[in-house]
């Protein structure tokens, strides 16, 4: 895992496709069209495996309507 090839505490960021919300950028990988808390379960595992964090991949896709309800299934999990 990369996480273990880490050399002097180096923080371990992981860029998340936000862009894929768009269907038109999902390169046909049915997952992104069938449930909309892919994020938050990328997010889940990285976190069980050590990251120290994510960065999603367009930001500009923070504010289109494609991204809002992966968006909000990923707050609704960071309040329980």
């Amino acid at each position: 895992m990369f996480l273990e090839k880490r050399y002097n505490n180096v923080g371990f960021y992981v860029g998340l496709a936000l862009y894929r919300t768009d269907t038109d950028n999902a390169n046909n990988e049915p997952g992104w069209g069938k449930k909309s808390t892919i994020l938050t379960e990328q997010i889940e595992e990285l976190t069980r495996k050590g990251a120290d964090g994510y960065v999603f991949f367009s930001a500009q896709y923070l504010l289109r309507s494609c991204a809002e309800e992966e968006l909000g299934n990923l707050m609704s999990s960071k309040e329980r």
